[in-house]
């Protein structure tokens, strides 16, 4: 296996035709990455991640965002904006973020031709597929999912087969939770004032 960490891939683009891995093309292999970021890259199938023919793949405390998956004028293109997970492969995702990813099919992830994703501890949110899966895709694969959030994906948040574990959680938006206090904000107010001086 292969170890990569502390990794940042952005900008890629695959110039085949067909185009497969704008950030990364895995092709039977077995590379474990931890504390990457994946983001704004764009291919035919698999715009962060292409994971295909039998490669096992391992992603850690990793960051996913606006990678893109396009369609052109092919049926098997436009796959797994974020990853597309292909022939008879696996990968594996731990405490991970795929978010603001796009596709045909399979926005987030597009699990295909007999292959399996786990997520553990994972957010999947605001991904699009224009047809179909905004979070995750899989026809004749499928995903196996424990603790992980689903929001604010387009136009469903799974189709196809999917094991549960427990702990997931399903939403049309995501909670964002309480807005962070800005430097000045000496007393947590949520204003920046005179308050704010005569808290020092």
């Amino acid at each position: 296996s292969s170890i990569f960490e502390n990794l940042v891939i952005t900008r890629g683009s695959s110039n085949k035709q067909p185009s497969n891995g704008g950030g990364i093309f895995i092709q039977s292999a077995r590379p474990m990455l931890t504390n990457c970021t994946i983001t704004n890259n764009t291919a035919m199938n698999g715009g962060g991640i292409f994971n295909d023919l039998n490669s096992s793949t391992t992603l850690t405390n990793c960051t996913l965002s606006n990678n893109g998956a396009v369609y052109w004028q092919q049926d098997d293109t436009g796959q797994g904006g974020g990853i597309s997970n292909s022939n008879n492969s696996t990968i594996t995702l731990i405490n991970t973020t795929i978010s603001g990813n796009s596709a045909t099919w399979g926005g987030g992830i597009c699990n295909h031709g007999i292959s399996v994703s786990s997520l553990n501890g994972c957010t999947v949110s605001n991904n699009i597929g224009k047809i179909s899966g905004g979070g995750i895709y899989s026809v004749m694969s499928s995903a196996t999912l424990q603790d992980t959030t689903f929001c604010a994906n387009s136009p469903t948040h799974l189709i196809g087969a999917w094991d549960n574990l427990g702990g997931n959680s399903f939403s049309d938006e995501c909670d964002l939770g309480e807005p962070a206090f800005c430097t000045g904000d000496m007393n947590q107010d949520y204003d920046v004032d005179v308050l704010d001086l005569l808290y020092l």
